[in-house]
Order: C-alpha cells, then sequence, then structure tokens
C-alpha cells in the first residue's frame, strides 16, 4: 500500500534500523554497537557510541541544545517506557524529550528497573565559539547516574508525606570465602553482607556461616525489601542461584531485584578500604574510624569495598562514611521476627493486598512526617528486649498521657506538616541538592528547632526521650547561623546561583566575575549615551526581545537613516530593532562572562553543600529526635482509645497473663461490630503451653496471633488491646 512502511526500510527504500521498542530486561547489557553501514556516523552519533562503549548497561539520555536524546537500543527501550516515538534514521534510531522535564522521565525509567545515565554538555556555546575546536561537536560526558537502589527523591517530588504502599528499599552488597582448603570448595562458605538504604543512609551488615543450601542467606534477603544487588563477578554458583531465585520473588515496586556484577581486580585497584578510612578525616566527617573497622569481620570490609566503588560513579559513596549509621542486623536487644512471622502475623502489610492497611502497622500509625513513619515501621519491625531501653519509652509514652491539651497541641504543630527531611539531608552530603530544596530544608529545621526549644522551656519533661539536650541543638544552631550569614533566601529560592552569597569576598572568583560583568554593562549603557548624542533623531533606546538583549529600537520612519552596518534583528509594523558590530562583539564578551560566572557559581554551591555535609551527622542526631517524638504521641494516640492498657512486664519471670485479650486488626476493621475478647494465662512455673482444638474458621488463629501482637506491642513500649495484661519479656516469635 502507498506511504505503507515496512520494518528495516524507510519510505524511499533504503534500509534502517529496527525501531520497534522492545523490552530489554533491567541489569540486562543491550547491544552497544550498532550494526556496521558503509556511511560514516555523525560527530553526535559518534559520540554517543564512544560513550555507550564506557557504559554498555546504562541507558543514555544525551542532551542536545533544548532537547535530551536516545540512540539506538536505548531509543528503544526508551519508546516503550516512556510512551514517545521513536524515529528511524540512516544509521540508528532516535527519540528525544523536553530537557525542563528530563528528571521525570529519568524517575520512570529508573522506576521501570534500568540503569539510566544522564550525559550533558560540558560547554556552552559562547565559549566554544573562542576555541580552537568551535566547529567540533559540544564536549560531553556522563554527569549523573541513577539506578533505583541509589535514586534519591527531592522531598518536592513526595510533597508531604512518603506513599505508604513503597516500603525502604535497600541496596545489598555480598561477597563469599570458601571455608575449606579447596578454593573451588563451595558448599560451606562464610558471607560478609552490607545494606544500604539511600534516602536515610542507614546501614546494616552482618557476617554468617552457610551451607549448600544457602538457607540463612535466603532468610535474610527475605526479611528486607531489596532494590539491588551488588555482587562481583566470581560469586559462587550455589549464591548466585539463591540471589536469582529472591530478585524474580520481590523487589521494591513490584519489580524484579536488579543484580549488578563487578569485576574483583576493577574493586582492588581502588584501595577502596584505606579511602573509606581516610575520607571522614579529610572531610572532617564522622566517618567509620579504624576503631569501628577493627571491630567488624573482614567479609564486612570486602563487602564495603564493593560498595564503595560501585557507589563512586553514583557520588553517593560518602553515604559510607558515616559510622553512626552502622548497625548489626542481629543485636540481643531486639525480639527476633524472621521474614515467615512478618508476613504471616500481618506486622507492616496484609497478606491480600501487601499494603498498610488492615496491619498492625496500620493500627498503630498515627505519626505526622514521613521520617517518624518510617521510624515506627522500624519499632514494629524490631521490638525492644533490652529492659532499660524499653522502660524509657514506656514513661516517656505516659508522660504524654498526662500532659496538657495544650502541649499535645503544641507536638501536633511541631510535627505537621513536615515533608520527609531525611531525602534533603542525604542529598545534601552527596551534593545533589538543589537551591530551592536547600532553602525549604533549612527553614524546616529551623522552625522544628525554635518550636521543639520553646517546648521544652514551657514544658519541663521528665522522660529522657523527650527531651532536647543542649549538645545536640547547639550544632543545629551553629549550622542555621552560618546559614544566615552566608546565603541569601531569596536568591536560592529562585535558582539565582551567582547572587545567593551575602559576603561575596569569600568567592573571589565570582567577586571577579561580578565586576567584569558590571563592567560591560556600564559600557553598553555609556555605548547608548554615545549613540543617542550621535543619532538624536532616531531616539534610540534597548529593548529585550524574544530573549535577545539589548536591541537597539527606532520607528520604521527612521529605520533607513541607521548606519548602514547596523544587523536587523527584528521588526514590527512600526519598529525595527538593530544590533550594531560594537554590540554584537560586547554581547558575545558578556555571554561568555555570563557562562563563566554561572560555572563558578555552580562549583562555589557545590563547595559549600560539601560544608555544610560535614554536619550530617548533627542534623541526622536532631531529625531522630523529632522522629521519636513522632512516634512518641503516635503511641499516645493509640493509649488514648478505648479498650487500651498498659501492661505490666516482668523482665525476671517468663509469663503471660492477658485478661480480654483482642485482636488489635481486626478490633479496628469491624468498627461497629462487637470483638469477643479471650483470656490467657501461660508461666513457666505453671501452664507452659496450650493445644488450641476446634472447627474450621472457629478462631483458633486469630487467638494465637492475638497473642503475638500484643506481646510484640508490649516490647515496643505501647499500650495493648486488653483489660489487664502482665508479660515476660519474648526473645523471638515464630510462625509456621
Amino acid at each position: 500500500m502507498p506511504g505503507k512502511r515496512t520494518a528495516g526500510v524507510d519510505a524511499a527504500g533504503n534500509p534502517v534500523a529496527n525501531c520497534s521498542p522492545k523490552r530489554i530486561m533491567p541489569g540486562s547489557s543491550p547491544d552497544s554497537d550498532p550494526p556496521a553501514h558503509s556511511a560514516q556516523y555523525t560527530p553526535l552519533e559518534q559520540q554517543y557510541r564512544d560513550l555507550k562503549a564506557q557504559y554498555p548497561d546504562t541507558i543514555l539520555a544525551v542532551e542536545v541544545g533544548y532537547l535530551y536524546r536516545f540512540f539506538d537500543t536505548d531509543s528503544q527501550v526508551a519508546a516503550a517506557v516512556l510512551s514517545i516515538t521513536s524515529n528511524p534514521g540512516p544509521h540508528m534510531c532516535t527519540s528525544s524529550v523536553p530537557a525542563a522535564r528530563i528528571m521525570v522521565h529519568i524517575k520512570r525509567l529508573v522506576w521501570a528497573g534500568y540503569k539510566v545515565g544522564v550525559v550533558r554538555q560540558t560547554e556552552t556555546a559562547a565559549l566554544k565559539s573562542t576555541g580552537p575546536d568551535k566547529y567540533a561537536p559540544f564536549k560531553r560526558q556522563l554527569d549523573e547516574l541513577y539506578t533505583l537502589g541509589t535514586w534519591i527523591d527531592s522531598s518536592s517530588d513526595l510533597g508531604l508525606c512518603e506513599p505508604e504502599a513503597i516500603a525502604p528499599a535497600y541496596l545489598l552488597c555480598l561477597v563469599e570465602r570458601p571455608l575449606t582448603s579447596i578454593a573451588s570448595d563451595w558448599d560451606r562458605v562464610e558471607i560478609g553482607l552490607v545494606l544500604l538504604q539511600t534516602v536515610t543512609g542507614d546501614i546494616i551488615y552482618d557476617c554468617f556461616t552457610d551451607s549448600l543450601t544457602r538457607h540463612q542467606l535466603e532468610a535474610r534477603l527475605s526479611v528486607y525489601t531489596i532494590a539491588e544487588i551488588v555482587l562481583p563477578s566470581d560469586t559462587s554458583a550455589p549464591t548466585r542461584r539463591c540471589i536469582l531465585h529472591h530478585a524474580q520473588q520481590s523487589g521494591a515496586l513490584n519489580q524484579p531485584t536488579r543484580i549488578e556484577y563487578l569485576n574483583p581486580r576493577s574493586v582492588h585497584s581502588h584501595d577502596t578500604l584505606g579511602q573509606l578510612i581516610a575520607q571522614p578525616r579529610q572531610s572532617n566527617d564522622q566517618g567509620p574510624s579504624l576503631a569501628l573497622w577493627l571491630t567488624l569481620p573482614s567479609a564486612v570490609h570486602r563487602a564495603a569495598e564493593y560498595l564503595w566503588a560501585y557507589l563512586q560513579p553514583f557520588g553517593l559513596h560518602r553515604l559510607l562514611c558515616q559510622s553512626a549509621n552502622y548497625a548489626p542486623l542481629h543485636s540481643k536487644v531486639y525480639m527476633q521476627l524472621n521474614a515467615t512471622a512478618l508476613y504471616q502475623l500481618e506486622i507492616l502489610a496484609n497478606k491480600s493486598t501487601r499494603t498498610p492497611h488492615g496491619s498492625l502497622f496500620w493500627v498503630m500509625n498515627h505519626t505526622k512526617t514521613p521520617f517518624g513513619r518510617r521510624l515506627l515501621r522500624q519499632w514494629i519491625s524490631y521490638p525492644l528486649v533490652d529492659p532499660r531501653t524499653l522502660e524509657q519509652r514506656r514513661a516517656a509514652v505516659d508522660e504524654l498521657l498526662t500532659s496538657s491539651s495544650e502541649v499535645v497541641n503544641d507536638i501536633k504543630l511541631l510535627l505537621a506538616p513536615t515533608p520527609d527531611l531525611q531525602r534533603p539531608l542525604t542529598r545534601l552530603l552527596v551534593k545533589k541538592i538543589t537551591p530551592p530544596e536547600l532553602m525549604h530544608f533549612m527553614g524546616h529545621v529551623r522552625r522544628m528547632c525554635t518550636s521543639l526549644e520553646q517546648l521544652q522551656r514551657r514544658n519541663y519533661f521528665k522522660s529522657k526521650m523527650l527531651q532536647l539536650k543542649p549538645e545536640q541543638s547547639a550544632p543545629v544552631w551553629a549550622l542555621l547561623d552560618d546559614f544566615d550569614r552566608t546565603c541569601d533566601p531569596n536568591a536560592l529560592a529562585n535558582y539565582q546561583l551567582p547572587g545567593i552569597w551575602k559576603n561575596s569576598q569569600d568567592f573571589p572568583l565570582l567577586t571577579d566575575l561580578k565586576q567584569q560583568l558590571s563592567t560591560i554593562y556600564s559600557q553598553l549603557e555609556a555605548y547608548l549615551r554615545e549613540q543617542q548624542a550621535l543619532f538624536p533623531a532616531l531616539r534610540l533606546h534597548y529593548v529585550d526581545v524574544n530573549a535577545i538583549p539589548y536591541q537597539l529600537e527606532v520607528t520604521n520612519c527612521h529605520a533607513g537613516h541607521v548606519p548602514p552596518d547596523w544587523i536587523r534583528v527584528s521588526a514590527t509594523k512600526h519598529r525595527a530593532r538593530f544590533h550594531s558590530p560594537w554590540l554584537v562583539v560586547k554581547l558575545h564578551e558578556k555571554q561568555q562572562v555570563e557562562d563563566r560566572l554561572a560555572d563558578a557559581a555552580r562549583q562555589a554551591f557545590v563547595a559549600y553543600c560539601e560544608h555544610l555535609g560535614n554536619m550530617y551527622h548533627s542534623i541526622k542526631a536532631f531529625l531522630t529526635v523529632i522522629a521519636q517524638l513522632d512516634c512518641l504521641y503516635s503511641l499516645m494516640v493509640l493509649a488514648r482509645q478505648g479498650g487500651y492498657v498498659k501492661p505490666t512486664m516482668t523482665y525476671n519471670a517468663t509469663s503471660i497473663h492477658i485478661t480480654d485479650a483482642a485482636h488489635p486488626i481486626l478490633r479496628a476493621l469491624m468498627e461497629t461490630e462487637a470483638y469477643i475478647a479471650n483470656d490467657v494465662d501461660l508461666a513457666s512455673e505453671s501452664v507452659r503451653a496450650m493445644v488450641l482444638t476446634g472447627p474450621n474458621m472457629g478462631g483458633k488463629s486469630c487467638y494465637a496471633k492475638s497473642v503475638a501482637l500484643i506481646c510484640i506491642m508490649a516490647q515496643m513500649g505501647s499500650y495493648v488491646p486488653a483489660s489487664e495484661a502482665t508479660l515476660g519479656t519474648v526473645d523471638a516469635i515464630f510462625t509456621r
């Protein structure tokens, strides 16, 4: 049929690349080299081919003017995911998106499971025109790299709340070594793993021995939502099978978990352990000291080295330099709840829809902030066994319960509305924060610090968990004072980087460039006065039209009297606008200075972010205080509901005595219907076990689960749904 195109042939019958969208699995390597043709590649296409050869497993978005373009197989992926057109070309198909919306499209590609790189132009047209290669294509390089495990949303992307359906996802790195003298025998291995949550910077580590079935590894993988896994390329076959099985079964955003393999030789060449320990000393971070690393197993050292090497291209390796963020996977101060128990008891999500509604977290969640909500999930997942910490929580909840309504209202005003401040804090540490985001972040920190100190002055709390210590607030105020002395908030809000500095003497290069720009502005005004004196009849004046500045405007009746070397730029029915040769040269000089000023301002802002990032530990400690207050407020709201009682804890005796025990989730779901409560009486000295019998759907499972949930609630410091409860501490709960 006329006008119909077949695959591989354009309208003229010439062969073209096959541009039909096809699915490329996340983590796979699309062909980087298109088929060879007799025709030569354009300079831009060759530039893309060179970059693709360096990053074969990455979808590259290449900045070209006001667009970002995808080429070849990257174009096919972008067309399928973004629902855009992939256009055929002589050598490779292409697609494009507007530059203003690039991060929206990058996020969609990342959330689809791909590794995406942003290739930016490293020079401007004005600066390039004066160089020896002014006719060559713009220089470009990979500027940003993203995967689902390394993606950190800005707080503005999420609004004031975090989607509860999205559990915090981790980036996992693990290494192994055989425990036998035979290097090829991988039946028994020692495995070291490091889990990093990039949003909060939290790091969990573990080292354990596993058998051929890798059941210990599988148990650990099932506990966490893992977005990405980093493995050495020489990982054994049993471990790979376990990892691949888990990757296909679960992942963040219902996507298969992405797996990245690193060459062990490339990791050795980085001397990463030395860098990891030395980095904090160079930047004044409170990083992992030598004492910390001496306490960690060698397998954890090796896993951290791999993770450091992997995070460097993303610019996130500084997250590993915060020793306060390190925590062991297993600790004696917490109750042990494995993945099966979390699932069967519906602790964080219900079994039907896998959403928080209908879970214990849904019942107990009355938090106001996203980071408080995140901490409450952690409290529910890790109930306490340590009596001292548990009593501190219980005392704090009791104190809030007996506080006046004015105090409770002050706490509500302090907590809401607040965005997720841990995200911009992490983005500040890795120097990816934007100026408006920094301004809003500092504003929220100031408001919360002021409100919390006022609350402390008006109401003296006895509980340590409700007190803001001077050593916690002093560094935050010092940071805010430094920010006030340095930055102009209006310039930050408007993204005017050259004008954000109140004291430009701290940045001599910026001062020099601003002086050059001021001189050019003065010369332009002087030139206008000179031309007005030479041609008074023309009534010359400057206008800016269509983003072209300093156009000399005259009426059309005088347009024929301008000097012959003036260049007509634009015109209307009544007016004409010109640039003189002197203006063309001077405006080009002005553009060059503006480009250099913008580049210097960006570098100064990054340096200032690095300076602020040195206070990361202090700011995070302050946000932890706010998150704890939010969680305690949530437990207080739950305790005020009818039918809840404070349990009596017997730390020296193992017993469970509950009167009128209710299933907290079913009780909340039933609403108007009456729930039939039950009693429980178990103790190590008397009745140590119970056998439940009865017909199907008779309530046996509900009865058993209610006991387990009440124990969990009690050991996280909460009131429990019963009329009376006396409980001993439980160190673990197991389900089938």
